[in-house]
């Protein structure tokens, strides 16, 4: 298999946050409505999926840990910009 693109993953885990954010009360269907989805676009390999899921959760649990009900509201993965959630 070929290297594995950071920056699309970096991205999907993006949208996948904004996806949470729509849904906080329902974080689990919507990680998984989320992965389904990219599933059935047939451009992910299943590897980038559970790298994008455990991206998705990692960034919730920081969340959860530093006592916050989701995620922080500004983002910064490897190799990318900071990014607000919140539209703000």
């Amino acid at each position: 298999m070929a290297k594995l693109d950071q920056t699309k993953i970096n991205g999907a885990i993006h949208v996948g946050l904004e996806r949470c954010y729509e849904k906080p009360q329902h974080l689990l269907p919507a990680i998984e409505e989320f992965l389904d989805n990219l599933r059935a676009t047939g451009s992910w390999y299943e590897v980038e999926l559970h790298v994008v899921e455990r991206g998705i959760r990692q960034v919730l649990a920081c969340g959860v840990l530093n006592g916050s009900s989701v995620a922080p509201r500004t983002l910064r993965l490897p190799g990318s910009k900071a990014r607000n959630l919140t539209g703000a």
